[in-house]
């Protein structure tokens, strides 16, 4: 638990930092401890508590906790009147403002695309485990949607979820269970809706960095994508944000924040003088986070 919070306190006040516009909350099951609350609560960043008594699966189903998602969507639109809705996973950092996203989600709903080949784990998964629930469904293209980002007008997640409310219903009275947990609900939907989601690559990225592995590309620096999910660094790097952020009350420079979520390998010749150049900018105020 004490993971999930300091991940999500990292990825609302970064969030909450570039984008101060938008209304940002915290949607969980659980009574958030005071260490953590008081520093969402420094930044204006909401908590909502919102039961898990509906979508549920029998134990032991994987990702079964995903669906917790669903429940979220329908309290959100029966609880508040936003315009746009943006549901993030706990574990994405926010690098600059993404309020140009708004215009591509008038076009459809924003999602992630998953480019995994079709004889891929997963791919082949979502084609099986789709063809339990509705035989014969006509698969059109086989990528699917990643589920870690999802960005819609509120027409549109209005729709989304009640149509997800269906696919969840029929996948419970045909005792259909899936190891993609809500990632096999947006394959669903947009085989029975093609077109109503449409790629939101351009507004973030996952990166798979841990550890001696570095994430090799520029979307951080040239063509900046302004949420980066980091998933594994869920364990690590995030956490070590959270420390930094929870001691300084402020997130890092530009060069330190890369290295610690492990985009960039410093080199011991330039890197420590790069790092004082980029922390005396900040000082001068002409830097950024």
């Amino acid at each position: 638990m004490s993971l999930y919070l300091k991940n999500a306190c990292v990825s609302l006040i970064s969030l909450k930092l570039r984008n101060p516009d938008c209304d940002v909350a915290l949607c969980t099951n659980i009574s958030v401890p005071d260490r953590f609350k008081s520093l969402l609560e420094e930044k204006e960043v909401g908590i909502i508590e919102i039961p898990y008594d509906d979508y549920l699966f029998p134990e032991g189903m994987r990702w079964s906790l995903t669906f917790y998602k669903f429940k979220v969507m329908e309290y959100l639109l029966a609880n508040t009147d936003h315009e746009q809705y943006l549901m993030l996973d706990t574990d994405t950092y926010c690098a600059r403002n993404f309020g140009c996203m708004w215009e591509n989600a008038e076009l459809g709903m924003l999602m992630c695309l998953n480019t995994a080949p079709l004889d891929s784990d997963n791919s082949v998964k979502a084609y099986n485990e789709a063809e339990a629930l509705y035989p014969g469904m006509d698969h059109g293209t086989r990528y699917y949607w990643a589920g870690g980002e999802l960005a819609a007008t509120r027409e549109d997640f209005s729709f989304l979820s009640s149509e997800c409310r269906k696919i969840y219903e029929d996948m419970i009275s045909k005792g259909v269970e899936t190891s993609l947990g809500d990632e096999y609900v947006w394959y669903v939907f947009d085989k029975l809706n093609p077109h109503r989601i449409i790629p939101g690559n351009a507004y973030w990225d996952h990166y798979w960095t841990y550890d001696g592995y570095y994430h090799i590309s520029t979307t951080y620096y040239y063509d900046k994508k302004p949420l980066w999910h980091m998933p594994v660094e869920k364990s690590r790097g995030m956490l070590t944000l959270f420390d930094y952020y929870e001691k300084h009350r402020r997130f890092p420079n530009q060069r330190r924040l890369w290295h610690m979520l492990h985009l960039i390998q410093p080199d011991r010749k330039w890197y420590p003088l790069a790092v004082l150049k980029e922390d005396l900018k900040t000082l001068l105020g002409r830097g950024t986070e």
